[in-house]
């Protein structure tokens, strides 16, 4: 048997998940669990595991941006943003999604059959395998990846600071 790729669904429309669960199917992803509410959802992740993360980006206003945050903090994960049809991804709230962590944005699909839907479940499959790291973003709005402490730096980059700040002093 085949082991499935396993996707949490977080999306606003109802009407709309039932579309979204078949068009990955068809591509042999399971969606293991599916909300309209970005604190359920982080309850999802913990609770089944997946490999992904969908995020209708209508929540982003409505915790999901803080969902986002929390999910990289805790269960890194790849996060895909689904933009509405009329949406472009520049406005800010994808920006600070992707800053927090998601990896892409993808119009949502309008139905199972369309050149759309397609595109969304290969970019669901294809951020599966993409390796994640822990982000966490300060009070100060800074990104910071890893699991070093505020502040702290990797050797690397800590002896090249080191190294350009004694180049100054020459």
């Amino acid at each position: 048997s085949v082991k499935l790729l396993r996707v949490v669904v977080l999306e606003s429309a109802s009407r709309r998940r039932p579309t979204i669960r078949r068009l990955l199917e068809l591509d042999q992803i399971e969606v293991v669990g599916e909300t309209a509410d970005p604190r359920q959802a982080l309850a999802l992740v913990h609770s089944l595991s997946p490999q992904v993360l969908a995020i209708d980006s209508s929540l982003l206003s409505r915790g999901g941006l803080e969902l986002i945050e929390r999910v990289m903090g805790e269960f890194p994960l790849p996060v895909v943003i689904g933009l509405e049809p009329h949406q472009t991804p520049d406005t800010p709230a994808i920006t600070r999604a992707l800053r927090g962590g998601a990896l892409s944005c993808e119009p949502l699909p309008l139905s199972i059959d369309s050149e759309a839907a397609r595109q969304f479940a290969f970019t669901v499959r294809r951020l599966a395998r993409v390796p994640v790291v822990r982000h966490i973003l300060s009070k100060s709005g800074n990104l910071r990846r890893g699991n070093h402490a505020p502040g702290e730096t990797h050797g690397p980059v800590r002896k090249q600071a080191q190294h350009s700040a004694e180049d100054s002093d020459r």
